[in-house]
């Protein structure tokens, strides 16, 4: 008798996590309806808290859903201390807001969460505009480690980026 083993790993797979706890950028929407196309623009994703009894070391973040009109470069992370609080949302040059790339990305490294803390890193992903922005950015999934298994889980968070009403967008 064969036995096949195709995509077996000796990796677990990640379960269901339930150690995050959702924050501010939980609830409501943050956004901007003066986006232009080319513009690049930074959106920070829930901080993160852990309201379990165990640390967790978080490895990745993402968004969910990601509209039509805007293309994800990339995810990064910051201490608040460095950018002077969380930067909500940001246009690349803004005049008043944190120059990110001054400033240590953290993204590639896992991330410590006491128990029952909140996290001084937060995630940020990076967003062109490439034409007509068809909904918005939802959800947020976080990778983190806990007790020694992976665990995946996602939180509600929104953010609405429009095109500016001068600004022209391909027919769609």
């Amino acid at each position: 008798m064969a036995v096949s083993l195709l995509g077996c790993t000796n990796e677990p797979a990640s379960g269901v996590g339930v150690s995050l706890g959702e924050g501010a950028q939980s609830s409501g929407v943050v956004g901007s309806d003066n986006a232009q196309i080319g513009q690049e623009w930074t959106i920070a994703l829930p901080v993160i808290q852990n309201v379990s009894d165990a640390e967790i070391e978080v490895t990745k973040a993402r968004v969910d859903h990601v509209p039509e009109g805007l293309e994800v470069l990339e995810y990064t992370a910051y201490n608040r201390y460095d950018t002077e609080g969380v930067a909500l949302l940001s246009y690349a040059g803004a005049p008043g807001m944190p120059d990110f790339e001054k400033f240590r990305n953290y993204a590639g490294s896992s991330i410590s969460v006491k128990p029952n803390s909140e996290s001084d890193v937060y995630y940020v992903v990076r967003v062109k505009v490439t034409g007509r922005i068809e909904g918005n950015i939802e959800g947020a999934t976080f990778s983190y480690r806990s007790e020694g298994r992976p665990y995946e889980q996602s939180l509600p968070f929104e953010a609405a980026l429009k095109l500016a009403e001068n600004e022209k967008s391909p027919a769609a």
